[in-house]
C-alpha cells in the first residue's frame, strides 16, 4: 500500500481529522508534536510512533491514562525510539482488547496487527495494512464509547464519501463476526455457562498467542520441511532398490537339468514358490505398511519441527520475560518515584500545617498592629501630657534662672558690702579714739543718743524678722497645699502605668532637689538671722552711712531690672528650645509610623507569597491525587492478574489430575505392550525382514532415548528450580527470623525507655513503677506501664503548678499587709505633720525607719520577682497544659485516659506502619517472584504435557504396528508349521533340504540374539520409566508444597491488607487529633508572642523616656549646684527666696505623699505587669536631707557641714545615675 492510498482511505482521513484538523481537533497538536511541526502535514511515521493513537484512546477512555509514558514522551521532546514505540503499541492493543472484552462484551477474532512490522518498518508499503487494523479497532472503540457523540458529530461534518466509507468500516465491526464476536449472541443455557466461560477464556488466550505462533511456525516449518523431505526420500529409495536387486538376483539364478526326482521336487518347489510369492506379496504389503510407518515417522519429524518451533517460541517468551523484567525495573523506578511523591506529599502536608501557623502568625501580627496603633494613640496622649509638663517645667526653669540671676547679683552686692563694712570699721575705730578726747558732757550725750539708737533698731529688726518668717511660713504652707491638691488631681487622671514608674523617678529626683533646697533654705535662714543680728549691731555704728547704702540699693535695683530683661530673653530662648524639642518628637513619631507601615507592607507581601505557595502546593496535591488514582488503577489491574493466575492454577491442578489419570492408563498400556512385545519376539524369530524393521526400531528407540535424555535434562532443570524455590523459602524463613529479632529489639528498646522514665521520673513515680517490674515481660503490660509513668509525671507537674500558685497567693497576701502598714504609716505622718512641728523630728525619724523597711521590702520583692520570673516560664507551660486538659475534660470526659496513651501509641503505630509498608513491599516483590516461578513451572508442565501427548500418540501407533505384526506373525507361523511338516516328510527323501535347515538355524540364532537385545532394551526402558515415575511423583509433591505456600502467602497478604486498612484508619484519627492540638498550640504561641512583643515595645519606650528624664535631672542638678554655690552669700532677697523654697517644700511634701500612693498602686498592680527597679538609696538620702543631724557644734560649723553633706549627696546621686 502506498502512502497516498493510505491517506486517501477513510481511516486515514478520520485520524487526520481527529489529530491535525486545526484548533477544534480532539487532540491538540502541541500535545504530540514539536513546536516546529505544528500545523504541518501529518506523516505516516508520526502515526507509527503510537503516541497520537494512545492520546486518542485516552480521550475515549480517560480511566486508562498512563501518565508515566506520557511524561516520558513529553520530556524527550516527542522523540520516540523503537522500545518506546513497541511499549506504546502493546499498551494500545492491551487497552483495545480490554475495552472490547469488558465494555462491549465482545471478543476480538481477527488477526491482531503485527506490532513488530509497524515498529521496524514505519512506511506505508511495509506496515500500512497492519496500521489500518489498529485504526479500525480504534474507530470501533470511539463509536461505541461514552464520547461517541463527539466522534459522530465530527464524522457528520466530513464529506459524504468519507461518511459512507466510515459507516462501512463501522459495520464491519458491529454487524460482522469476522473481527469481533459478541459473547451474548451465543445464547447458551445456564448449565453450560461455566464451561462457556472457560472456553471463552481459552479462546481469548489462544487469540493472544495465535498470531506470533503462526508466523514463527510457518517460518520454521518451511525451513525444516525441505531438510526432512530430502533426507527421508534418499533413505527410502535406497532401501527399495536394494530389496529389488536381491529379488532379481535370487530369481535369475539357474539350475542344472533336472531328474525325475528333481522334477517332482521342482513341482513341489513350484508350489512352494507359489506360496513364497504369496509371502512376498504379503511382504510387499508389509513394505507398504513400512512406508506408511515411514510417513508416520515423517509426521513425527514434523511434530519435532513443531516442538522446535515451540522451543523458538519459548525462547521468544524468554525474551519477552526479559522485556517484562525491564518493565519491572521501570515499574520499580516508578514505585520509587511514587514513594518520593509520597514523601513530597507529606512535606506538603507539613507545609500546610506551617501555612496554618503562618496564618495564625499573620492574625497575631494584625493584632500587634492594632495594639501598636492603640499604643500610638496612647503615645500621642502622652505627648500632649509631656508638652503640658514641659510648659510647667519651662515656667519652673524660668523661675530658677531668675533666682540664679538674683543670687548672682546678691553675691556681688554682698561682696561689695563686706568691703564697705571693713572700711567703715576702720573709720569707726578712728572715730572712737577721737571721741574719747571729747568731753564728758559730749560723752554722756552721745551715750544717750547711742542707747536710743541701739534700742530702736533691735526692736524693729527682731519684730519685723519674726513676723516676716511667720508670714513666709504661712504662705509657703498654703502654696504647698495647693500644689499637693494639683498633684493628686494629676495622679487621679493618669492612666498609663509605665509612665507612672517613670514619673516616680522624676518626682523622686524633684523631691531630692526640693529637700536639698529646703535644707539650703534653712541654712540660709540661719545665716540671714545671724547677718541681721550682726547688721543690727553694725547699724549702731553705721547710722551715718545709711544714705550711702540707700544709694547703693537704688543702683542694685537698677541692676535687678537689667537682670529681669535678661531673664525674659532667656525665656524666649527656652521657648524656642522647647519648640525644637517638640518638632524632634513629632519627627521621631512620624519615622516610627513610617517604619510600622513598611513592616505592614512587607508582611502583606509575605502573605501574598504564602498564598502563591499555597496555590502551588494545592496544584501539586491535585497531581499527587491523580497519580494516586493511577496507582490504584494499576493495583486493581495487578489484583485482576492475580485472580487470573489463581484461576490458571486451578486449571493446572485439573490438568495435573487428568495427567495422573493418563499416566495410570499409560502404565496399563505399557504392561500390555510388554506382553505383546514378548509375543512379537517369539513370532518374528524366522523373519529376515524383521531385522531391518528392528534396526529401524532401534533408530526410533535411539531417538526416544534422546528424548528421554532431554526429559532427564528438563527434570534436572526442574529440580534446580525446586532447589531455588527451597532456597527462597529458606530466605523467607530467615527474613521472618530477622523480623522477629527486630520485634525483640523493639521490645527491648521499649523496656529501656521504661527504665529511663523510671530513672528520670520523680520518686513517687519511681515507687509506683517498682510494682510493675514483673509486668515487663508482656508487651501490652509494658505499654500500660509506660502510660502509667507518663500520667504520673503529668500529675506531678500539676501538683508543682498548684504549689507555685499557693506560694504566689501567700506572697500577694504579704504584699497586701505591707501596703496596709504603709497606708497606716502615711496617715500617721499626715496627722503628725498637722498636729505640731515639735513631732516633726520624731516622725521624720520614724519615716526614716519605715523607708528603710520599705527599701528592705523592695529588695525582697525584687528577689521574689526574680524567682517569679524564673518560675513564670514553668507556670506558663503548666498553665497551658492545665488549660488544654481542662478544655478536653469539658469537651469529653471519656478520652482523658486515652489521650495520654494515644500520644505514646501514635509513634509506635507510625513506626509499625512504616515497617508494615516495607514488609508489604517485600512481600509483593516476593509474590511477583513466586508468580513468575509459577508461570515458569506452568510452562514447563505444559511442555511436559505436550511431550506426554506425543508419547501417547506414539504409543497408539506402536499398538497399531503391534497389532499388524501380530496378525502377520500368526499367518507366518501357520505357514511355517506347514513348511515344517513338509520338510519333515521330505527330510528322509532328499538330502538337499539341509540348505533350508541351515537357513532356519541361522534365522533362529539371529532371532535369539534380537530377542536378547530387545529384552535388555525393555529392561532399560522399564528402569527409565520407573525413574520418570519417581521424578513425576517428586514434582507433584513439590507442586503441592508450592501451592500450599502460595495459598498461605495469599492468606497472609489478605491479613496484612486488613491490618493496613485498620492502621490507616487509626492513623487518620490520630493525625486529626494531633492537628487539632497543633492548632491550639500555635494559637497560644501566637498570643504569647504578641504579648511578648508588646512588653518589649513598652520596655523600649520606658527606657527611652527614663534616659530623657535622667538627662533632665542631671541638668537640673547642675543648675541646683550652681544655685547652692551662689546662695551662700545671699542677703537682700533672702525673704523672697525663702518663701519660694517653703512653697516648694510644701509642694514636694504633697508630691511625696502622692508618690507614696502611686507606689502603693504599683504594688497592687505587680501581678499583671513588671515594674522597673527602684534605687533604695534615693529614699535614704532624701530622709537624711530632710532630717539633718543636730549636734553641739556652733551654727557656722553646722552650716558648713550641711553644705559639704549636700555637695557630697548631689555628686553621689549624679554618679549613681550615670552608672
Amino acid at each position: 500500500m502506498e502512502e497516498e492510498e493510505f491517506w486517501a482511505g477513510p481511516l486515514g482521513r478520520w485520524i487526520v481529522d481527529c489529530a491535525a484538523s486545526g484548533v477544534g481537533s480532539i487532540v491538540p497538536q502541541h500535545q504530540w508534536r514539536c513546536a516546529d511541526r505544528i500545523n504541518a502535514t501529518v506523516e505516516y511515521a508520526e502515526l507509527c510512533n503510537g503516541y497520537v493513537l494512545n492520546l486518542i484512546y485516552f480521550f475515549i477512555d480517560p480511566t486508562s491514562v498512563n501518565s508515566v509514558l506520557v511524561k516520558e514522551v513529553a520530556s524527550s521532546n516527542f522523540q520516540v525510539d523503537h522500545p518506546t514505540r513497541f511499549r506504546l503499541f502493546t499498551l494500545l492493543l492491551h487497552n483495545l482488547h480490554k475495552f472490547y472484552r469488558n465494555r462491549l462484551n465482545r471478543l476480538i477474532v481477527m488477526t491482531l496487527p503485527d506490532v513488530f512490522t509497524i515498529v521496524r518498518n514505519p512506511t506505508s508499503d511495509g506496515s500500512g495494512h497492519e496500521l489500518n487494523k489498529v485504526l479500525l479497532l480504534l474507530l470501533g472503540c470511539a463509536v461505541q464509547s461514552d464520547q461517541k457523540e463527539v466522534f459522530i458529530n465530527r464524522i457528520k461534518s466530513m464529506s459524504l464519501e468519507t461518511q459512507t466509507a466510515l459507516v462501512d468500516e463501522i459495520k464491519k465491526i458491529t454487524d460482522r463476526e469476522d473481527i469481533a464476536v459478541n459473547i451474548e449472541a451465543l445464547g447458551l443455557d445456564t448449565d453450560e455457562s461455566k464451561t462457556t466461560h472457560g472456553v471463552l477464556d481459552h479462546l481469548d488466550r489462544v487469540m493472544k498467542e495465535r498470531d506470533p505462533y503462526a508466523l514463527e511456525v510457518q517460518h520454521d516449518h518451511e525451513s525444516d520441511e525441505a531438510t526432512s523431505t530430502t533426507g527421508s526420500s534418499s533413505i527410502n529409495d535406497g532401501d527399495i532398490m536394494n530389496s529389488r536387486k536381491l529379488h532379481d538376483f535370487r530369481y535369475d539364478m539357474r539350475t542344472p537339468s533336472p531328474t525325475t526326482m528333481e522334477r517332482h521336487a521342482n513341482v513341489e518347489l513350484a508350489s512352494i514358490k507359489a506360496q513364497v510369492r504369496k509371502l512376498r506379496n504379503e511382504l510387499e504389503e508389509k513394505d507398504d505398511q513400512l512406508i506408511a510407518r515411514e510417513e508416520e515417522l515423517k509426521d513425527k519429524a514434523d511434530e519435532l519441527s513443531k516442538l522446535q518451533q515451540e522451543r523458538i517460541t519459548l525462547v521468544k517468551d524468554a525474551r519477552d520475560v526479559k522485556y517484562l523484567r525491564d518493565e519491572n525495573v521501570i515499574l520499580t523506578h516508578e514505585v520509587e518515584t511514587l514513594k518520593r511523591t509520597a514523601t513530597e506529599h507529606e512535606k506538603c502536608h507539613k507545609k500546610l500545617s506551617d501555612l496554618e501557623f503562618y496564618e495564625n502568625r499573620v492574625q497575631s501580627l494584625t493584632a500587634d498592629v492594632d495594639t501598636m496603633s492603640e499604643s500610638c494613640r496612647l503615645l500621642e496622649m502622652q505627648l500632649a501630657e509631656c508638652q503640658q509638663r514641659l510648659q510647667t517645667n519651662m515656667d519652673f526653669e524660668t523661675k530658677m534662672i531668675e533666682s540664679q540671676d538674683i543670687v548672682k547679683e546678691l553675691q556681688a552686692e554682698l561682696s561689695g558690702e563686706r568691703r564697705r563694712i571693713e572700711d567703715l570699721l576702720l573709720e569707726n575705730g578712728h572715730l572712737t579714739h577721737q571721741l574719747k578726747s571729747f568731753s564728758e558732757k559730749n560723752g554722756d550725750l552721745e551715750r544717750r543718743v547711742n542707747g536710743l539708737d541701739d534700742s530702736t533698731p533691735r526692736e524693729r529688726a527682731s519684730g519685723s524678722l519674726l513676723d516676716e518668717m511667720e508670714d513666709c511660713n504661712r504662705s509657703h504652707i498654703l502654696g504647698l497645699e495647693l500644689e499637693n491638691r494639683k498633684l493628686r488631681a494629676k495622679l487621679d487622671s493618669s492612666t498609663n502605668s509605665v509612665t507612672d514608674s517613670e514619673e516616680l523617678g522624676t518626682l523622686r529626683a524633684n523631691l531630692l532637689k526640693a529637700e536639698i533646697r529646703l535644707s539650703e533654705a534653712h541654712g540660709e535662714n540661719d545665716k540671714m538671722t545671724r547677718q541681721v543680728e550682726r547688721m543690727a549691731k553694725e547699724a549702731k555704728e553705721s547710722a551715718v552711712q545709711m544714705k550711702f547704702l540707700e544709694e547703693a540699693l537704688a543702683n542694685m535695683r537698677e541692676d535687678r531690672d537689667v537682670c529681669m530683661q535678661n531673664l525674659q530673653e532667656a525665656r524666649k530662648n527656652f521657648s524656642l528650645f522647647q519648640n525644637d524639642m517638640t518638632n524632634q518628637m513629632t519627627e521621631d513619631f512620624s519615622k516610627r509610623t513610617k517604619e510600622l507601615e513598611a513592616l505592614l507592607a512587607a508582611r502583606k507581601e509575605e502573605l501574598l507569597i504564602m498564598a502563591e505557595d499555597k496555590q502551588k502546593i494545592e496544584s501539586q496535591l491535585d497531581r499527587l491525587r491523580v497519580e494516586q488514582r493511577e496507582s490504584k488503577v494499576e493495583l486493581e489491574q495487578m489484583l485482576e492478574e492475580a485472580s487470573k493466575t489463581e484461576s490458571a492454577l486451578v486449571t493446572l491442578e485439573r490438568a495435573r489430575k487428568a495427567l495422573e489419570k493418563e499416566k495410570i492408563v499409560l502404565k496399563e498400556k505399557l504392561d500390555k505392550l510388554e506382553e505383546e512385545l514378548e509375543e512379537i519376539k517369539l513370532r518374528n524369530m524366522n523373519n529376515e525382514n524383521l531385522s531391518r524393521r528392528l534396526e529401524n526400531a532401534e533408530k526410533t528407540l535411539i531417538e526416544r532415548n534422546d528424548r528421554i535424555s532431554d526429559l532427564d535434562a528438563d527434570n534436572r532443570t526442574l529440580k534446580q528450580q525446586v532447589e531455588l524455590e527451597s532456597r527462597k523459602t529458606n530466605r523467607l524463613r530467615e527474613d521472618l527470623i530477622s523480623e522477629k529479632s527486630k520485634h525483640g529489639d523493639l521490645v527491648a528498646r521499649l523496656r529501656s525507655v521504661c527504665a529511663a522514665i523510671k530513672s528520670q521520673a520523680p520518686r513517687s513515680v519511681a515507687e509506683e513503677t517498682k510494682e510493675h517490674l514483673t509486668a515487663m515481660e508482656d508487651d501490652v503490660k509494658l505499654v500500660e506501664v509506660i502510660d502509667d509513668v507518663i500520667m504520673g509525671a503529668l500529675n506531678a507537674a500539676r501538683r508543682e503548678a498548684d504549689a507555685l500558685r499557693i506560694q504566689q497567693q501567700t506572697q500577694i497576701q504579704e504584699l497586701n499587709d505591707l501596703r496596709r502598714d504603709i497606708v497606716n504609716l502615711r496617715r500617721e505622718d499626715n496627722e503628725a505633720l498637722n498636729e505640731s512641728g515639735d513631732r516633726v523630728k520624731e516622725l521624720s525619724i520614724e519615716n526614716k525607719n519605715i523607708k528603710e523597711q520599705v527599701a528592705i521590702l523592695q529588695e525582697r520583692l525584687r528577689k521574689m520577682q526574680v524567682d517569679e520570673q524564673a518560675k513564670s516560664t514553668d507556670l506558663a507551660t503548666a498553665r497551658r497544659e492545665i488549660q488544654e486538659l481542662q478544655q478536653e475534660i469539658a469537651n469529653s470526659t471519656k478520652y482523658t485516659d486515652e489521650l495520654a496513651r494515644a500520644q505514646v501509641t501514635i509513634g509506635n503505630l507510625q513506626h509499625e506502619t512504616e515497617l508494615l509498608r516495607q514488609d508489604n513491599d517485600e512481600l509483593q516483590k516476593r509474590l511477583e517472584l513466586v508468580i513468575r516461578e509459577l508461570d515458569e513451572t506452568n510452562n514447563n508442565l505444559m511442555a511436559e504435557k505436550d511431550l506426554r501427548e506425543a508419547l501417547l500418540v506414539d504409543h497408539d501407533r506402536l499398538e497399531k504396528i503391534h497389532h499388524g505384526l501380530a496378525t502377520d506373525y500368526e499367518r507366518v507361523k501357520f505357514e511355517f508349521g506347514k513348511l515344517k511338516e513338509a520338510f519333515r516328510v521330505e527330510k528322509s527323501a532328499s538330502s538337499k533340504s539341509s540348505f533350508w535347515e541351515q537357513d532356519r538355524q541361522r534365522l533362529e540364532e539371529m532371532l535369539q540374539s534380537d530377542r536378547n537385545r530387545f529384552q535388555k532394551e525393555i529392561d532399560r526402558l522399564q528402569a527409565d520409566s520407573a525413574r520418570v515415575k519417581r521424578d513425576n511423583h517428586d514434582l507433584r509433591a513439590e507442586l503441592d508444597s508450592i501451592h500450599n505456600t502460595y495459598q498461605s502467602m495469599q492468606d497472609e497478604l489478605r491479613k496484612l491488607r486488613l491490618m493496613e486498612l485498620s492502621l490507616k484508619s487509626t492513623i487518620g484519627n490520630k493525625d486529626n487529633v494531633i492537628e487539632e492540638l497543633r492548632r491550639t498550640i500555635a494559637k497560644k504561641d501566637a498570643e504569647i508572642q504578641s504579648l511578648y512583643d508588646q512588653l518589649a515595645m513598652q520596655r523600649k519606650s520606658a527606657n527611652e523616656e527614663s534616659q530623657k528624664y535622667l538627662r533632665q535631672i542631671e541638668m537640673l542638678l547642675m543648675q541646683n549646684q550652681d544655685l547652692i554655690n551662689r546662695t551662700l552669700t545671699d542677703n537682700d532677697f533672702h525673704h523672697a527666696a525663702q518663701k519660694e523654697l517653703q512653697e516648694k517644700l510644701v509642694a514636694v511634701q504633697r508630691h511625696k505623699e502622692k508618690l507614696e500612693e502611686k507606689i502603693m498602686d504599683q504594688y497592687k498592680a505587680m501581678d499583671s505587669r513588671k515594674i522597673q527597679k527602684e534605687k533604695p538609696t534615693l529614699v535614704k538620702r532624701a530622709a537624711r536631707v530632710l532630717m539633718p543631724k543636730v549636734g553641739n557644734s556652733t551654727p557656722t560649723v553646722q552650716k558648713e557641714r550641711k553644705i559639704k553633706w549636700k555637695l557630697w549627696q548631689t555628686s553621689s546621686i549624679i554618679w549613681s545615675e550615670k552608672e
